[in-house]
């Protein structure tokens, strides 16, 4: 589900005002707020999520380095993100429009919930 990944990686970025995202934050996006809170799992594994990652990084969407940070490429980032958003699939399948509201809900519940609590002195 990389284009899922990419949205996720770009409603992140914009939540945290930020076009640098830590692989341990999108891992812990993914699997403790997105699966067990939200009961939806895009991946079945970090090693699969990395992967992924990288194919976006191959399509110049990202740049992954060693310090495993992610480094947003806004242009093609924004716009794969797009595409996910504005996808006709919306109207033909009714967990995709599920899975965007749990992503925005999971977002502004708990995300930036969490970067409060990381960033506030």
């Amino acid at each position: 589900m990389w284009t899922f990944t990419a949205y996720i990686l770009w409603k992140l970025s914009r939540a945290k005002g930020s076009n640098k995202i830590r692989f341990s934050e999108l891992v812990h996006f993914m699997f403790d707020i997105l699966w067990k809170r939200y009961k939806m799992a895009l991946n079945d594994s970090s090693k699969e999520l990395e992967r992924e990652v990288k194919y976006l990084e191959e399509l110049g969407a990202v740049k992954f380095n060693e310090s495993k940070e992610i480094i947003i490429n806004e242009n093609e980032l924004k716009r794969i993100a797009q595409v996910v958003e504005h996808s006709s699939l919306k109207d033909q399948l009714v967990l995709y429009e599920e899975y965007l509201n749990r992503i925005k809900q999971a977002i502004e519940k708990d995300y930036k919930v969490m970067l409060r609590n990381i960033y506030t002195p």
